[in-house]
């Protein structure tokens, strides 16, 4: 087993519903999709303003027991008016057929939970609404609103609100209430709105987008820097399978606390490092030995020189490799990325040959 194997099978891979959920909580990043999602990148909902609002929700179903409803995220924030609003976070990464139900529960429930407080607070001053009315007039609740944010990488194709989903004749619609679901396609955002944002979330929106274009390469051109790096990269490691996220956390995370800066590129270049000294190191031992069994200084030297270079050209072989079956680039990303000679493609068409051919004969 190489080691390369013995690091994958000791990592745990988060689950995406976790990553999201990690990512969405931090306050500049909830804030920063609230703003442009909702108030088309204006800054009204101020982070430092952002308090947790329980994701749990307990309401009292109609055969009189108490349920409880979970969702993802919930803060209360402000809004440009004189009230406080609650802000949910709903995130599917494949398409639902009840997400207008699922949610309307989850509303429904923040909105029961509101009334339970009022009524106890009433009971508490000892002013108690009628049974009847239960709140006194001019009591009011506060808005919910939920947002769907959907990853995945083709269109949402599922019921976006209830009407879709139930069988209802035309002539009746006027009296079932519509519910329609605030849904937004990551992947398929705009560029224009994809630049209002200023936290991480642009990076995350940037990438979803890039996955879906095949256009992943350009994301080493973003000079933006990344801010919760840890947090970002337990993200890519899950959404974009490949474990060169986990592996080389450790040193980006370094990397950060020095406030150095650190992006997309910081991570192809400690790959491209890795390999280049493999590379080098095994080239050197090869010219080593080939130099001493020749026993000449000028052998020697031609053994260090030709080691040196085709360990540098099997490092790059390798990230080449890499790129194409665990980075998930096409081949002509990766050329792209690494500006592979039409030369280097020859020599790696090559080398992949000898490789499988010396894995097939093991």
């Amino acid at each position: 087993m190489n080691q390369r194997t013995k690091r994958e099978r000791g990592k745990r891979i988060s689950r995406p519903d976790a990553v999201e959920k990690i990512l969405e909580s931090c306050p500049d990043i909830f804030a920063d999709i609230i703003n442009v999602l909702i108030y088309h990148g204006k800054s009204v909902v101020n982070p430092a303003n952002l308090t947790d609002y329980p994701s749990a929700a307990m309401y009292k179903a109609a055969e009189g027991y108490i349920n409880q409803k979970d969702r993802d995220l919930a803060m209360w924030g402000d809004a440009p008016f004189s009230v406080r609003v609650i802000y949910g976070l709903e995130n599917q990464t494949k398409v639902s057929q009840v997400a207008p139900v699922r949610v309307m529960g989850y509303d429904y429930a923040s909105y029961e939970r509101t009334v339970r407080q009022l009524k106890a607070k009433n009971k508490l001053e000892n002013n108690e609404a009628d049974y009847a009315l239960e709140l006194h007039p001019g009591q009011l609740l506060h808005p919910v609103i939920t947002l769907v944010l959907y990853f995945g990488l083709k269109p949402w194709d599922g019921p976006r609100s209830l009407h879709e989903l139930i069988e209802v004749p035309d002539e009746l619609k006027q009296f079932v209430p519509n519910y329609t679901l605030n849904l937004t396609e990551i992947a398929f955002l705009p560029p224009e709105t994809i630049n209002q944002f200023t936290s991480d979330f642009k990076i995350i929106a940037q990438w979803f987008r890039a996955q879906r274009l095949g256009s992943t390469h350009e994301l080493l051109k973003s000079p933006k820097p990344w801010v919760h790096v840890e947090e970002l990269l337990e993200f890519f490691s899950v959404f974009a399978g490949n474990l060169y996220f986990q592996e080389f956390k450790s040193h980006l995370i370094t990397q950060a606390t020095k406030g150095e800066s650190v992006n997309m590129r910081s991570l192809f270049d400690m790959i491209f490092e890795e390999a280049h000294e493999k590379g080098l190191a095994e080239g050197h031992a090869e010219g080593l030995a080939e130099g001493h069994a020749e026993g000449l200084a000028e052998g020697r030297a031609e053994g260090h020189a030709e080691g040196r270079a085709e360990g540098h050209a099997e490092a790059r072989y390798e990230i080449f490799n890499q790129l194409i079956t665990e980075g998930n680039f096409t081949k002509e990303q990766s050329i792209a990325i690494l500006n592979f000679t039409p030369e280097e493609l020859e020599g790696f068409q090559a080398w992949r040959a000898r490789s499988c051919s010396s894995h097939s004969q093991n």
